[in-house]
């Protein structure tokens, strides 16, 4: 997969990925545990119009991460996550004999209910760097199988997004409003590979 973020007309992060999953446990009823690793290549630079001629400056630097999942279906209707990211955390010194940047081990949990056939809500708690810890929440909504629309709110973020599938190929757009960062946009592109299980996602009973 490809993702693309920034900040407008300040930053911007790039990142390749290659993911592998496997669901070694299935129960009855639509149950099952799957667990998850990825390998990411991200890159950061900054819009070097907006800032000038700086020596030392670079306009990008690229380094290696891994993040871990593991999710579970225990009932109908429900699932829980839990991920960590940014293992290894590459640092970025965009500014010789300057301050780097990080990209910063993070875990995050939660939960899903999918409470109507094509409708999620979502809930999960995300530790950051220094022991900090913040609550996101969100919903999610499927029209029509190729279409989803996706809203969501944090600590000083508000976000929404959408996305749109084409055979195994997923486009992932988002947009968000931060008090401190201002404007950030985010896009991406995924290809599934692999057999394709029916029911991953748990079972979906009418309440």
């Amino acid at each position: 997969g490809w993702q693309h973020s920034g900040v407008v007309d300040a930053s911007t992060e790039d990142i390749w990925s290659l993911a592998v999953a496997a669901a070694p446990v299935r129960r009855s009823l639509g149950a099952f545990l799957a667990c998850g690793a990825t390998l990411k290549v991200a890159r950061v630079g900054i819009d070097a119009s907006s800032v000038g001629t700086v020596p030392g400056l670079a306009a990008s630097k690229t380094g290696l991460a891994t993040d871990l999942g593991l999710l579970v279906a225990p009932i109908p209707n429900v699932l829980v996550g839990a991920t960590l990211r940014n293992i290894g955390e590459p640092s970025f010194d965009l500014l010789e004999g300057g301050a780097s940047t990080r990209l910063s081990r993070e875990f995050e949990w939660g939960a899903s209910l999918r409470w109507r056939r094509d409708c999620w809500l979502h809930f999960s708690r995300v530790r950051h760097p220094g022991s900090s810890t913040s609550t996101r929440a969100g919903a999610e909504l499927r029209l029509g199988g190729a279409l989803g629309v996706r809203a969501g709110v944090a600590r000083d973020v508000v976000a929404g997004g959408l996305d749109l599938c084409f055979g195994r190929w997923t486009l992932d757009t988002a947009y968000r409003a931060h008090t401190a960062l201002g404007a950030t946009y985010r896009v991406g592109l995924r290809a599934a590979f692999g057999s394709e299980h029916a029911g991953l996602g748990g079972q979906y009973d009418e309440f």
